[in-house]
């Protein structure tokens, strides 16, 4: 009761700010309550369980590139069908050689040039 009777007597802004020191008083209180709360959950922060694979991954992908690089250096290329084909089945031309250069620069034109004959008007 005394409380209303110094409520009566007070001015507007004594009240205001007697209503405000309470009001900030009940939030920090909350807060304080809030921060200790959140602290208690709070968890240690976990390690990246795959980081220490990193360096083991890139070591056994370069082994591995490494690898296949020299096992292909061992394999010859697939020779061109005209390589394996028997000497009967290569004109004479190309077995020759004392074929001039020019000849073998310009195969497309030969062939063409054959084909042409081929036709009955050469």
């Amino acid at each position: 009761m005394n409380d209303d009777r110094n409520d009566r007597r007070a001015t507007p802004a004594e009240l205001l700010d007697r209503r405000a020191r309470a009001l900030a008083a009940r939030h920090e209180r909350a807060l304080q309550r809030m921060t200790v709360d959140a602290l208690a959950r709070a968890r240690p922060p976990r390690r990246r369980a795959g980081a220490w694979l990193a360096v083991p991954a890139a070591a056994l992908g370069m082994a591995l590139m490494a690898a296949v690089v020299v096992w292909r250096r061992g394999e010859r290329p697939a020779a061109p069908p005209l390589a394996q084909a028997p000497d009967e089945a290569l004109p004479a031309w190309v077995l020759d050689d004392s074929a001039p250069v020019s000849l073998l620069e310009n195969l497309d034109f030969y062939v063409w040039l054959a084909e042409q004959g081929d036709d009955g008007q050469g």
